[in-house]
């Protein structure tokens, strides 16, 4: 309990300091902004006021999740610290979760070929992250969370990594820890840079000084689309600073034939399936999702009768429930967990009279998963929680699909739309009829797959452009 201890005790000392210190601190940064002042300060106020229920999650987390305490140290800022006797340059690169941390270990990769000696730290912000961090990025330093935003947490963190840089993927855009870089003089960069249309509205409205005054501390902005460069100068960032790169999730070379056929191989047979089967990979799903996606499926099945459905909810702790749905639609639920556990064999699936629908109750693989799929789905969408990443089916060549609610990924959507490769849908009616389309078509499938290369192609090297631009800023 000594750390919930620690925690209590600075966010009183915090609490007092940090309020008696904003006016004089934010004045220095912005001086005849006053409405800068009173934003950090609510900010400020507000992450003190939330002290209670992170301590709450603390104990929840320790108590209960059987986590262990590697999270509770590095929130209150204890980091993993580079090594003495290395020389070269620090870089700390800092993603949300996996799709951010996909990103960012393109960009990893390219700076650790473009610079040998370079010391890297990668953080994330969820456990999911951190479980794909830990088993695919090799070619860090250090992994470990992101300090809460507290200034005396941060500041502690930035004196143990003491960076060169910060990168911060796609709209990692947390105001202390920006803040407390810059008076460490490193400098900041966000990469892969995008701008949602929920920031965007905010950014536009009451918190436009805000961004300003955050936006005003980066050495460089490298944004995805021009739709998000545009958007990020007009919330007041620095044209000059600001580049497009393109996206790095999308300079992925697509899978050699010979590789493709492999993964695809082992993937059907991993799964009880083989080449005769049209599959239905449904990612990133969402309470309220699941069951329109069974209420399509079973309208499907009358018209392929070996159609297979995979869900990968977005939360893996959903699992239970999820799996509970299925089993409430009269449909065998498969478990990947179970077939990996070798509880379950895939001649046995094969073999069943029950239709399985197939829960990816595993994290990491969704990815891969859609190099099966004859059409994807991705969630979030379909109800108003934003979409997610709708991008990673492209990288088959694979139709994606996905409902009008996608604001945290409009460029995305967009860039897939205008290709012809991404399509929207408005209700479950219009998911059906996209779906059996593409489904009764091998014609429009290879159209797609088509099209997707071209795609890629126009994105390839955007995280060599990003590492580049980054090493710039070290005089590498």
């Amino acid at each position: 309990m000594c750390i919930i201890s620690f925690i209590s005790s600075k966010w009183a000392m915090g609490f007092w300091r940090d309020s008696f210190n904003l006016r004089s601190q934010t004045k220095a940064m912005h001086p005849d902004n006053s409405s800068v002042q009173l934003i950090y300060a609510i900010y400020n106020l507000a992450l003190h006021g939330a002290t209670p229920a992170i301590v709450a999650y603390m104990l929840y987390r320790l108590l209960i999740g059987h986590k262990g305490w590697g999270a509770v140290k590095n929130w209150v800022g204890d980091m993993p610290k580079p090594d003495g006797e290395r020389l070269g340059k620090r870089i700390w690169v800092h993603a949300v979760s996996v799709g951010e941390v996909m990103a960012a270990h393109a960009l990893i990769k390219k700076l650790r070929e473009m610079s040998k000696e370079l010391w890297m730290l990668l953080t994330t912000v969820t456990d999911a992250g951190q479980q794909v961090a830990r088993k695919q990025i090799l070619e860090v330093n250090a992994i470990g969370y992101l300090p809460l935003d507290y200034r005396w947490a941060v500041t502690r963190a930035m004196h143990i990594v003491n960076p060169h840089v910060l990168v911060l993927i796609e709209g990692e855009l947390w105001p202390n820890i920006i803040r407390e870089a810059k008076a460490n003089l490193a400098r900041v960069v966000l990469a892969n840079g995008r701008v949602s249309d929920a920031t965007y509205r905010r950014a536009l409205s009451y918190a436009r000084p805000f961004y300003k005054a955050l936006l005003s501390q980066f050495d460089a902005l490298l944004m995805r689309t021009e739709v998000d460069a545009e958007r990020i100068v007009s919330m007041g960032a620095d044209e000059k600073k600001v580049l497009i790169t393109g996206d790095i999730k999308l300079d992925v070379p697509m899978k050699s034939g010979n590789e493709l056929k492999r993964m695809r191989e082992r993937l059907l047979k991993e799964f009880g399936m083989n080449e005769s089967n049209l599959i239905w990979v449904a990612g990133s799903t969402h309470e309220g999702e699941e069951e329109l996606l069974l209420h399509v499926y079973k309208k499907l099945l009358v018209h392929f009768p070996s159609l297979r459905l995979i869900i990968a909810p977005r939360h893996i702790e959903r699992s239970k429930e999820v799996a509970e749905l299925i089993a409430k639609n009269r449909f065998w639920c498969v478990r990947r967990s179970a077939i990996i556990q070798g509880s379950l064999k895939p001649s046995a699936i094969s073999m069943a009279s029950a239709t399985p629908v197939y829960l990816l109750d595993t994290v990491g693989e969704l990815k891969d998963v859609y190099a099966i799929a004859t059409v994807a789905f991705v969630g979030g969408s379909m109800i108003p929680r934003g979409g997610h990443n709708v991008t990673e089916p492209i990288i088959y060549g694979c139709p994606v699909v996905f409902g009008k609610h996608v604001y945290n990924f409009r460029p995305h959507a967009v860039t897939l739309q205008s290709f012809g490769v991404g399509f929207m849908v408005e209700s479950v009616e219009e998911l059906f009829n996209v779906v059996l389309q593409f489904l009764s078509s091998s014609t429009k499938r290879e159209e797609v797959r088509r099209r997707s290369l071209l795609l890629i192609k126009e994105n390839s090297g955007a995280a060599t452009r990003t590492a580049e631009q980054i090493l710039k800023l070290l005089n590498l």
